[in-house]
């Protein structure tokens, strides 16, 4: 709650800022250019990163049982489909999974690893929007689904028959899905260094950008879990919460028109 909190009022201060500077880029983008009306970019966004997750009460019991621990930090990859209009309002498509393997295992031929997928839609607001850079305000809703994978012993050999027909005795793999889609609220700021050696961009073409976003995914309530494809949820499972805090550096491609 404080890092959606900090987050927040750190996106009010910058637009509070910057909407001098904005509106006086506007002002002379205007002397250069009639006013236009209707999409102006569209394009996309690939991301790199990772998310701050909150694992205590999964990794606690965990290493209760003597299993090990997941990492709290995940590797994230993103995509990002985004169009805007002229004036600097923007909406995007995002789709997101991230990581969490072990970073302390008990037995080295177990294999432990936390998998989320999200996706969602934000609304960006403009902050400031120069011919080099770009800084946006963003923040929409996001859903997120997850799954915990636990093998015993990475170096068993099961025959397919026997794992058919006696899977209990067999395998030694347990894997865990969360019964339903996490409601997230997903808020942050996004910055944007144009790549080319013109300085004016061109009234129809197309512009690369390297920048960075970052945020915090908010969720509303804990779902419960349930081995995959059951129609029982687990008994006694320790909370995982999908909130976290991330920190993504993008690539973005765009059709200017």
């Amino acid at each position: 709650m404080k890092t959606n909190f900090t987050v927040c009022a750190l996106c009010f201060i910058l637009f509070i800022a910057h909407s001098p500077l904005r509106a006086q880029t506007q002002e002379a983008l205007s002397e250069d250019q009639p006013s236009k009306t209707g999409l102006s970019k569209i394009g996309a966004t690939f991301g790199l990163g990772a998310a701050n997750m909150n694992l205590k009460a999964i990794n606690s019991r965990l290493q209760a049982l003597e299993i090990g621990k997941l990492e709290e930090s995940s590797t994230t990859f993103n995509l990002s489909l985004y169009s805007e209009i002229y004036g600097g309002l923007g909406a995007s498509f995002d789709v997101s999974s991230g990581y969490s393997f072990d970073s302390f295992a008990a037995d080295p031929h177990a294999f432990l690893r936390l998998t989320m997928l999200s996706f969602g839609a934000n609304i960006h607001l403009s902050l400031l929007n120069t011919n080099r850079f770009q800084l946006q305000a963003f923040g929409g809703p996001r859903f997120n689904d997850m799954r915990l994978t636990y093998n015993t012993d990475t170096r068993a050999s099961p025959d397919f028959d026997d794992l058919l027909t006696t899977p209990s005795a067999n395998s030694s793999s347990v894997a865990l899905e969360s019964v339903s889609l996490d409601e997230i609220a997903n808020v942050g700021v996004r910055f944007q260094y144009r790549l080319g050696r013109k300085e004016n961009l061109k009234t129809r073409g197309y512009t690369l950008a390297l920048g960075i976003d970052s945020g915090y995914n908010f969720s509303f309530s804990d779902t419960p879990w349930r081995e995959v494809h059951s129609q029982r949820t687990v008994q006694n499972m320790p909370a995982i919460e999908p909130d976290n805090f991330y920190l993504n550096f993008t690539f973005s491609a765009y059709l200017l028109r």
